[in-house]
Formats: structure tokens, sequence, C-alpha cells
């Protein structure tokens, strides 16, 4: 896996100014990002969306994407997904950034 380019998370969101929300690292003090307002009541969910970023990469890199072919040929995947409990953490992985996206 390449070395990681972005801000490590988790990210966070927080008030940053009058209509604005900020997007905090757990490794600096400083703004990954900042939003503002384009529709009304979206500027808090479009903070709380990009927040999820981190973890939502994390998910996805649980999954053995390499192991699904697009030749029809996917016995280790279905061998992952029935016996192992590493499915079951990355769908949990998934779950979580949902709900942190959406709530």
């Amino acid at each position: 896996m390449s070395e990681t380019k972005f801000t490590p998370g988790p990210w966070s969101v927080s008030l940053a100014g009058a209509k604005q929300f900020g997007i905090c690292s757990a490794h600096s003090e400083t703004y990954v990002a900042r939003t503002w307002p384009i529709e009304v009541g979206s500027v808090e969910a479009n903070a709380k969306l990009i927040a999820t970023a981190p973890d939502m990469l994390r998910a996805l890199q649980m999954l053995p994407l390499s192991e699904f072919n697009r030749d029809g040929d996917n016995a280790d995947a279905v061998d992952f997904v029935d016996n192992s409990g590493d499915f079951i953490m990355a769908m949990d992985a998934a779950r979580d950034a949902i709900a942190k996206a959406t709530t």
C-alpha cells in the first residue's frame, strides 16, 4: 500500500465561525477543511460528510477488492465473506462511517 499523502484521521467537526464548520484532524489543531453554507441547512451536513472520509477509506481498504474479479471467478472473495470475521469488521466500519456522516 502506498504512503498516505493526506492528513490522517480521525477527523471531527467543530464550529468555526458564524455559519461555518471546520473539519479538524485529531493529530493537529489546524483545519483540514472548512465549510460554508450553499443551501439552507447544508453546512453542518457537508462538514460531517467530509469528516468521515478517512473512516470511509479505512472501511473500503478492509475489503478484499482485489479478490473480486470481473470474469466471475470470485471463489476467494466468497470464502472471505462466508468464513471471515474480517468481513464483519469491514461492514461494521462502513456502518460506523455512514452513521457518523448522517447523524
